[in-house]
Formats: structure tokens, sequence, C-alpha cells
């Protein structure tokens, strides 16, 4: 299934030539990165040309073109920059330690899950250097059965020759396990007919090499199943999806928060019968597999051992360490477990509610997917008290198809991670932490302005969705015109919850915007322009008007409302913002010049234009000025102070001069 491109993260098209001078510096780069290790003594000097190999990336990237979309020059460079990590030594990370360890003990026939490594029950083991070296040997092992069977290579490989092979073993098996998935991220990218340019920001990013052939990072795994998960999405096919998804929580767990928007996801775009039979496959080898490796007895030791992860670890945390320092407590209580519980309940929360609520409806399941991954991910980084550097290869690999408001913050991120390891050489991890935080929030400040219209087109559906909820009850007849109605949200969600409408939206105050007519039963189109205050219909020639947010735009909103209910026959539904106070005026009014920007001058949205904004009371008190009928006023809304009013026109009423021929009746 082929669905329509995702934006760039980069506003470039690319010049068509290969940016040779860029090229060659992120090769240089990387090699000098490689040469350093980088180890803990050479990570200050390691920042200069991990700075330079980021440079020099966003450089190829802006500058490319055809020469870029070729799967020879993609994963030939990818697969030559795994191989030129593999020959480096990077001491950045005991993890790979522990690797070895539990698959050398697995393959002398003791469970990882049984005992932690400093129990006398492997005192023949404890000798060995990598007792020494490991981190952590009071707890079982964490790391799930995809993770353990690659560890198992290592295990072999101590007994054949000891360390360092055991722990280059590894490297190589988790490499080869991430390249498979750069391979499937292409695969997916080349299904949907889009361009294969954005993989470079992952396939070539130095943190990804550093992590995985680098040091060797159990996450290799998770980026198999990622790619997989990608490339079902891409051809439609459910079965390989899950199996993706399955891989990836095999590796590392945390894509278990991705289920239930995997699920929304393959129900849109397959149905809901083919998304649930094609998790039948996966959910039968995750099964079997996890049966292989872990017993049920094994289970709560190992769910005994994440409080490692949730109560007692802190590096480079944002919300958590925040609150910590500033002496939260509850009752006296001991406030990190409380806390890292709290958010992982929250994590869990919010994962929920992006899979109920994530706007999917433009046919996007690839890029959907990517862009709600890449948020879930970044509200369970925000929480967690620890984020060290290879934790972002969890998202890194949705970058290729999520929208780059989200993707733009986690590429600063991945340049962020190595200067925290700076911590190991005796630099405070506040100005650390500020660094790659502060560096992600306002890189995300700006692409949300920059980017505004692709970070809110998914909420107007949302938003037209709910106004239509409102409104659909005090609706009578079938010619419904909304006036200013926008990109027409309410009227798509009005007509999928009624019978076929003859509907007209109408833009105002300005007449620097299109509208349209829509007749579904005369399957006819067009559009109209028009004024607010000078609608070019007949009297009562609608059954409804809609004043949606309207109101408050317009230059003179007694003239927008007097044509309104000059034009219906029957009712005209508004609503608006009514606000409380002149702080929630101003508060509504900065929110809703930014939303309505992209509307351009004469329009909504031009910062010269006034905004009307006024009380409820106001609104009732001009509506019954104009003559009209209350019959209903309620404040439906949230936080958000709205004022639903439903009004009558007066009875009686004259035959107005006629202003030409309708457009709701020759759809011009």
């Amino acid at each position: 299934m082929r669905d329509t491109p995702t934006p760039p993260l980069s506003p470039s098209g690319g010049t068509g030539r290969a940016p040779s001078l860029a090229l060659i510096g992120l090769a240089i780069s990387l090699a000098v990165l490689a040469w350093l290790g980088p180890t803990r003594a050479m990570v200050a000097w390691a920042v200069l040309p991990w700075t330079t190999a980021f440079i020099a990336l966003a450089v190829v990237f802006r500058l490319r073109g055809p020469w870029l979309e070729g799967g020879g020059l993609l994963l030939g460079g990818a697969l030559a920059l795994r191989l030129l990590f593999l020959a480096s030594h990077p001491d950045l990370s005991d993890d790979l330690y522990r690797y070895v360890w539990d698959g050398w003990i697995h393959v002398n026939g003791v469970s990882p899950y049984r005992w932690p490594p400093a129990d006398p029950a492997l005192a023949q083991f404890q000798s060995d250097p990598l007792f020494r070296e490991m981190n952590s040997p009071a707890w079982i092992s964490v790391y799930p059965p995809l993770s353990q069977v690659v560890f198992l290579l290592g295990g072999w490989l101590h007994e054949q020759g000891g360390w360092p092979l055991s722990g280059w073993g590894i490297r190589a098996g988790f490499t080869a396990l991430e390249f498979l998935g750069v391979v499937a991220l292409y695969g997916a990218l080349r299904s949907r007919g889009v361009s294969r340019a954005p993989l470079i920001l992952y396939a070539w990013n130095p943190l990804v090499l550093l992590t995985v052939a680098g040091s060797g990072h159990s996450e290799g795994g998770l980026v198999l199943g990622i790619g997989l998960l990608l490339l079902g999405l891409a051809r439609g096919r459910a079965w390989l999806g899950w199996m993706g998804w399955m891989l990836a929580v095999l590796s590392k767990g945390i894509p278990l928060l991705l289920g239930p928007l995997l699920l929304r996801t393959l129900t849109q775009q397959v149905g809901r019968t083919a998304a649930w039979k094609g998790a039948l496959p996966a959910a039968t080898l995750g099964i079997l597999f996890t049966a292989l490796i872990l017993t049920p007895s094994d289970l709560a030791r190992v769910l005994s051992s994440v409080r490692l992860y949730t109560d007692l670890f802190a590096f480079n945390g944002a919300l958590h360490p925040l609150l910590r320092t500033a002496g939260w407590s509850v009752l006296g209580v001991e406030t990190g477990p409380i806390l890292a519980r709290t958010f992982a309940l929250v994590s869990l929360g919010i994962a929920l509610a992006v899979a109920r609520f994530w706007p999917q409806s433009d046919g996007l399941p690839v890029s959907g997917m990517g862009t709600a991954s890449l948020l879930i991910l970044s509200v369970y980084l925000v929480l967690t008290p620890t984020v060290h550097p290879w934790y972002l290869l969890w998202g890194l690999p949705f970058l290729v198809v999520a929208a780059p408001t989200l993707g733009r913050p986690w590429l600063w991120m991945s340049w962020a991670a190595l200067p925290t390891y700076l911590f190991y050489v005796g630099v405070p991890m506040l100005p650390l932490a500020l660094v790659f935080w502060g560096g992600a929030l306002g890189v995300l400040i700006v692409s949300v302005h920059k980017y505004r219209e692709q970070v809110l087109a998914p909420l107007r559906v949302q938003a037209g969705r709910r106004k239509a909820r409102w409104i659909r009850p005090w609706v009578r007849g079938t010619r419904v015109l909304d006036v200013g109605g926008g990109e027409g949200f309410v009227l798509e969600a009005l007509g999928a919850t009624a019978a076929p409408l003859s509907t007209v939206a109408v833009p105002t105050p300005g007449a620097g915007e299109l509208g349209w007519v829509v007749d579904p039963e005369a399957n006819r189109s067009g559009h109209v322009r028009a004024l607010g205050e000078a609608l070019p219909f007949r009297d009562q020639s609608a059954h409804t008007v809609l004043l949606s947010f309207v109101l408050h735009h317009a230059h003179d909103p007694r003239k927008v409302l007097s044509e309104a209910l000059r034009v219906s026959e029957k009712r005209v539904i508004i609503l608006e913002s009514v606000p409380r106070s002149s702080l929630e005026r101003t508060l509504l009014e900065g929110v809703d010049r930014w939303v309505n920007g992209h509307r351009g001058a004469g329009g909504m949205g031009d910062p010269a234009a006034p905004l009307n904004m006024r009380p409820a009371h106001a609104w009732v008190t001009l509506a019954n000025e104009l003559g009209a009928t209350v019959i209903h006023a309620e404040r439906p809304g949230g936080v958000h102070p709205i004022l639903l009013l439903v009004l009558e026109p007066r009875k009686g009423r004259g035959t107005a001069v006629d202003r030409g021929r309708t457009a709701l009746e020759d759809g011009s």
C-alpha cells in the first residue's frame, strides 16, 4: 500500500549534486571518532569530531538529490560505517560485560534469570574478569529473550577465546540485526514510493554507529523489529507489522507501549478482523520463543530487577530529577520510587490515549504510526529517571517516516547524547542535562512554529469532529451553510454522522480564501468566495447556518450574524470562545493568532486584525438585539471556555433584495 509522501525534515529539496566536501568531512570525522574509541579518557576530545560529523550529516541531507536515492550508496555506506565502528574500542558503557556473562553462564547450563551474578551459587564463574567489570552484580538479568539469544553467541565465544573476542562477537551479532533493520526501513520507504533520503538521518547517524557497532547495545534487535513493523504497514501486511513489533518487544520490552497504537493503525488499514488475525503468528512466536528462555518462575525475579531502572538508577533524566531536587515529597516517603512508578503509569496512560485519539484519517498508516510512536516515546523519556544515550535508538528509526516537528528534537538529542558522557570525567550532570533537554525543547518550539500546519492538521480533524458532536443535535434540515468553514472538517464530520447534507463553506471575514459547495446527492462541487458581512445567498436559502468560531474574527460581528439570520430558514448555530477574565482573553487571543496564522493577511490570523472576543452574555445580547430567539445556550468545553448558542430567526421576515443566483442552487 502506498500513501502520500511524508514531508522531509529539511525544507530543501536538494541540488541534485553530491556534496563531496560534506561527504568527505563526514567520513573523516567518523574515522577520527572511531580511532578515539571514543574512550572515557578521550570523550572530551571526541566531542569535536562528533559535532563535525553531525554538521556534515545535516549538510549531506540538506543537499540531497537523486544520488542519495539508490540503495547502493545508502545501504553500502551504512554497512561500511558499521564495519568501521566494529573495529573501534569504546569503553563508554560496561553493559557488554553483562551481556557476555549472561550468555556464558547460559552456555554452561545456568539460566541468567535464576541467580544474580554475585550469588554464591555462581562462585565457579566469579573469578573471571567479566565479574569484576560488569555492572549491578547483585541483580537478576532483565534482558528479554531475543537479546539473550545473541548473548549466547558471546558466551560460546567466551568459552573458546575469552574476552575481548566474546564482546566483539556480541557487537557483531547486534550490528547484523540492526543492519537488517536498516534494510527493512529502506524497503518501507521504497514500498511507499517516497524519497529514501531520510534514511541517512538514521543509517549514518553517529550515535547509532557508536551505540550498536561500537558498544554492542541490545537495541540492534529492536531496530530490526521496528524496520519490519514499518515495512509491514507500508505493504499493508498485518502479520509482518505484528511480527516486527514482537521482535522489538523480545529485544527491549519498551515497544510494548506501541502495541495499542499498532492495533488501531492496522485496524484502520486492513480492518479489525484482519488486524487481529495478523497478530496470531507473532503472538505464537513470542510465546514459544519466550518459553524457551524464560520460565514462569523466573518472571517474578526479573520484574524485581526492573526496580533498578524505576527506583534506583538516575542519569540525564528530565522531569524526574527536577521534582526530586525541588524537594517534592509525599507524606515524607522516599520520592524516587513514588515518582518513577507514577510516571510509568502516566507513560502508559499517554500511550493508550494516543492510540485511542491520534488522528489517522489522512490515510497515512506509516507516517502516522511513526509520528505517534515518537510522541509516545518522547513522553516516556521525559518522565523516566534514566536516559542513557542508547535509549534514543528506541525512537530514531521512526524518524525516517515521522513528521519533522518531532524528528528534529530527536536529532538534537542524538547529538547531545555524547556530551552526557562527560559526566564520567567530572562534568556536573545538571549543565549536561540542560544542553540535552533544553536544546531539545528549543528545537521543538522552533519546529512546531515552522511546521505549524503539519502539527495542527490532524488536530483540526479531531476538533472538527468534536464541534460536529456539539452541533449535530441542533441542526435542522439538510441544507447547511458553514460560514467561515475553514478546511471543512466540521461539515465533513456532520456528513459522516447524518444523512447527506447539501453544504456550503464560506470563508470570512476576508475574501482571500476558498470555500466550497458540496452536494453529495447531485454529485457536484465548486467554490465560493464571500465576505461574511455580505453573503451571496437569497433569504432563507439554507436550513441551518453555522458560525463556528467565526464571529470574533469578523470586522463587524453584528453584520455577519445579521446575514446568517437572513439566510437561515430554521437555525443559526454559534460556537464562540468566551473569555471570563482579561488574562483568559489574552491567552485565548495569543493561541488563536498562532493557530490561525497560516490564513494570511486579510483573513483569520492577520496579526493586524482585531479579535472581537466577548463574554457569553454579550453574544446573547447581540442575538436578542437582532430579533433572534435564543432556544439553547450552554458551555460544552472543558478548559477552553466555549459558548454553544442556538438561535431561530425572527418570524414574518420580508423578502430582501435578490443577490443573484444562489450558490446553494448552482454550485458556483
